[in-house]
């Protein structure tokens, strides 16, 4: 990267108006060519010259230095400053636009990592519930299976009816219409057992069940 110091010396090169660029080098000749002694200056349409620099190098004992700085002074003129310029320019641009682009891509990930976090967080809460909801469908088919394998007591509709006159707090039993129906776990609350009496009369009842099954919630 160019120094401000560099910049500033760039851009008063390319500042110098009013001058046409230097477009020749050639070994000066005064009569006879002198090594180490260039001259650079324009040249017009007509081939007239215009030397305005003298390249000496003879001078200090390093005649083969002259040609390459006679080149390079006429290579380096205000145009090609501008061009040069117009060039750092462009990529200082380009330069902000990437960094702008870099700012942004590190906002958009800052805000996909909290959005994976939040996800996650998620994903652990939905595992959570699945397994709890595994647990309880897992006890329901074991109370089912209970009921099935006799492990509860298999009881009449009128022991049903005697037992909601017994109790003081809700208990369940398992129910269902006729034996190649599946179970269902019902409430039974103190005191009354009319839907027994006139709804389900001739169902199977297996029960009761201490303490109340509970139902599966996800």
């Amino acid at each position: 990267m160019l120094t401000p110091d560099q910049l500033a010396a760039l851009r008063a090169a390319a500042a110098v108006t009013g001058w046409p660029n230097d477009t020749y080098w050639q070994p000066q000749d005064d009569g006879e060519p002198a090594e180490g002694v260039y001259e650079i200056g324009s040249m017009d349409e007509s081939d007239e010259q215009y030397p305005v620099m003298t390249i000496n190098t003879a001078s200090y004992d390093a005649p083969e230095f002259a040609e390459k700085l006679a080149r390079f002074y006429v290579a380096f003129n205000p145009e090609t400053a501008r061009q040069l310029l117009a060039h750092i320019d462009a990529q200082a641009a380009r330069i902000a636009e990437l960094e702008l682009e870099a700012e942004r891509n590190e906002l958009l990930w800052k805000g996909w990592k909290a959005k994976t976090k939040d996800l996650e967080h998620q994903l652990a809460k939905t595992h959570h519930d699945l397994l709890t909801a595994m647990v309880c469908i897992g006890e329901r088919d074991s109370e089912i299976e209970d009921a099935k394998q006799s492990r509860y007591s298999h009881i009449t509709s009128a022991d049903v009816i005697k037992l909601a006159s017994q109790i003081s707090e809700p208990v369940h039993v398992w129910a269902r219409p006729n034996a190649s129906a599946a179970w269902t776990l019902i409430p039974i609350p103190p005191g009354n057992a009319r839907g027994i009496e006139y709804g389900m009369a001739s169902w199977e009842f297996a029960g009761p069940v201490y303490p109340p099954g509970k139902p599966c919630t996800s």
